[in-house]
């Protein structure tokens, strides 16, 4: 039997699900005990950021990207659960990932098909370079990469393949 999880931001319900899952306090990685290349992701990890992420995408459909409170505390929330799960890596060359595949996620008619088909390893390369371009270019105003990576459908894609791996995994990690 299911249940209706509640998101910590009222921007948007989720839908229901089979096994609930809580929402999380700490996560596997964090400044001292950083995520790398070869980090597994937790299935709880990866199921936070999920939530997590939802909660986003619900922001900025409601809100859009001029500055909200509730969307400025869900992308902290969410960026918080990309680094502490894993996705931001210490040894992945963004920049490169940025100047070249990513190129595609820019382009909405591609977005949500290429995050579509991806797996474990190119969510986290998507990822982390939304997150390290958004502390590279943040000037506490606005959504760098988030916002974009909205108005492409590019992140809700992400979020919704994030879900999809983590429901055929039973238990464990993804990408095992």
């Amino acid at each position: 039997m299911g249940r209706r999880q509640q998101c910590r931001f009222p921007c948007m319900p989720l839908p229901e699900i089979r096994v609930p899952f809580p929402a999380m306090t700490s996560f596997s990685y964090d400044l001292e005990t950083p995520a790398g290349s070869g980090s597994r992701i937790t299935l709880q990890d990866a199921r936070e950021v999920v939530r997590r992420g939802r909660c986003l995408v619900g922001c900025f459909d409601r809100r859009g990207y001029e500055g909200h409170a509730k969307t400025d505390r869900a992308l902290a929330e969410f960026l918080d659960g990309l680094y502490g799960a894993g996705f931001v890596m210490t040894d992945f060359d963004g920049p490169l990932f940025d100047r070249g595949p990513m190129e595609l996620l820019r382009t909405p008619a591609l977005a949500v098909q290429v995050v579509g088909a991806s797996n474990v390893t190119t969510l986290r390369m998507v990822a982390h370079t939304w997150a390290r371009g958004h502390h590279a270019t943040y000037e506490f105003a606005g959504y760098p990469y988030f916002d974009q990576a909205h108005r492409t459908g590019a992140l809700g894609a992400w979020v919704g393949r994030l879900d999809e791996l983590c429901a055929i995994v039973v238990e464990g990690y993804l990408g095992d």
